[in-house]
């Protein structure tokens, strides 16, 4: 019989930056941030963490390889947690994505 897999524990050098934010409507912040592999012996390759303040509390909600992605992982994230709710209707997350695909 082979032996049991033991759980490795690894440090790796990840450099987190905000790149974006933006304000919504509602008077919440959306924050990127690009997540650097400082590392080269990783597994992980860069990317992007998209997060929410609602003045309380900042909060992570999607992370994804590519701006657009994550932001679409978000939006889906915020619809599928509050689509019954009266108090969050609009979805900070899809404001933003009209920005970014229009460039700005």
């Amino acid at each position: 019989m082979g032996e049991p897999l033991k759980e490795e524990e690894k440090g790796y050098k990840i450099r987190f930056s905000r790149l974006h934010f933006y304000e919504t409507a509602a008077g919440g912040l959306v924050f990127i941030y690009k997540a650097k592999n400082e590392d080269f012996t990783t597994p992980l390759g860069d990317f992007y963490v998209v997060s929410y303040d609602d003045g309380a509390n900042e909060l992570v909600w999607a992370a994804d390889t590519t701006v657009f992605s994550a932001i679409s992982l978000a939006e889906r994230e915020w619809n599928r947690i509050y689509r019954r709710s009266p108090t969050k209707n609009d979805n900070p997350f899809s404001e933003v994505k009209k920005y970014i695909k229009s460039g700005i």
